[in-house]
């Protein structure tokens, strides 16, 4: 029996003739003390908070809450609005996308291109911070925050650094024999078992399965953009799929900058205080204001769901006619993907642990 720490996880394995028999992903109870601290605030204090308690892609997270808080209080959301979230919510799986692929850099041995990743993150995060983009951004029928030209320059131009990186990755990996040697048939995961094992996101479309929540939005933004998918469903599979969202992800913010709607300049902001004193901004016109600072939930349930870069992302919030969630659920792709794990990796070579851990993009 060995025990083993990486990315904030602990595995213990347990051996037979140098092949893992049986192992287990031990992971804290991130998402339950989520939902609970959910349950116990008012709406407002939700609105507030809700991207705080995600560490990776916190805009996608958010948006899944808020687009159930929306479908609970009937908010109409601007198409202005919609692009601007395709346009973060894009941007956020490409640094994922990207941060994923360091780490599988990272387990095979290529540490500069894992830093390299890590460091585009972190300029990522405080480019969001330099716009005014920070955790709070969305709220219910638009965001703190609007878009202007100075807004656009300055996120197009980070992403320009992008492709030179795709460039890089797909050299040292996927065009690797060694690479290729290693990650191919290593972990795979037929089509058959995908639905069994609930896995989305990249993981499912590397196996074959053509399924992304983007599809069953309302928008039209996605229907230009085939899906990518992969029928081989091995680590280098979910390598390659990853890194070809990425290239269409800029390809789809780039449509998004392109079509984006006039700003309507005779909606301004209501303000409402969210309580503490503090002015909280909404867009005018879109919202019931004097529902949302009453903050009670109506009496219905609502399932609401998003293409995070990992999978689908859902919240389901019931409310029952108070200031408080009766209950708060989240459907987290990690968790699902910590179940395909503990399966597919039995039977696998110990040393390729940290790589299968890395492609199937775990992170809590």
């Amino acid at each position: 029996m060995q025990h083993l720490n990486f990315f904030g996880k602990s595995v213990t394995l347990m051996f037979q003739d140098e092949q893992i028999q049986r192992l287990r992903i031990n992971a804290n109870s991130h998402p339950f003390w989520i939902e609970r601290q959910l349950e116990s605030q008012n709406l407002i204090e939700n609105i507030k908070t809700i991207g705080m308690f995600f560490d990776n892609a916190p805009f996608c997270h958010t948006l899944a809450f808020l687009q159930g808080i929306e479908h609970l209080f009937d908010v109409h959301v601007s198409p202005r609005s919609q692009y601007i979230r395709v346009i973060m919510c894009e941007g956020e799986r490409i640094i994922e996308h990207i941060d994923t692929l360091g780490r599988i850099a990272n387990s095979v041995g290529v540490v500069p291109l894992f830093m390299r990743t890590q460091h585009i993150r972190e300029q990522y995060r405080q480019l969001c911070l330099e716009l005014g983009a920070s955790v709070d951004f969305f709220i219910p029928g638009g965001e703190t925050v609007d878009v202007n030209a100075e807004f656009i320059a300055q996120y197009t131009h980070f992403f320009e650094r992008i492709p030179p990186i795709c460039d890089r990755i797909r050299s040292i990996l996927l065009n690797s024999r060694i690479f290729a040697n290693r990650a191919t048939k290593t972990a795979h995961i037929s089509a058959n078992n995908v639905s069994a094992l609930s896995l989305t996101g990249p993981n499912a479309r590397a196996s074959g399965v053509p399924f992304d929540v983007r599809r069953l939005a309302e928008s039209e933004i996605y229907s230009h953009f085939p899906l990518i998918t992969s029928h081989n469903g091995d680590v280098y599979a979910r390598t390659s799929v990853r890194l070809d969202e990425v290239r269409q992800s800029l390809d789809i913010i780039n449509e998004c900058i392109r079509n984006l709607p006039a700003e309507d300049t005779s909606c301004k902001s209501d303000v409402i205080s969210d309580g503490c004193g503090q002015p909280m901004l909404f867009p005018k016109g879109n919202i019931d204001l004097e529902q949302i600072e009453a903050g009670i939930y109506p009496i219905m349930h609502e399932y609401s769901a998003v293409e995070a870069p990992n999978g689908e992302f859902g919240a389901f919030l019931v409310g029952n006619g108070r200031n408080r969630l009766q209950r708060c659920k989240l459907n987290m792709p990690s968790f699902c993907a910590m179940q395909a794990f503990e399966e597919i990796a039995v039977e696998q070579d110990p040393m390729d642990i940290e790589l299968i851990v890395a492609s199937l993009g775990i992170t809590l």
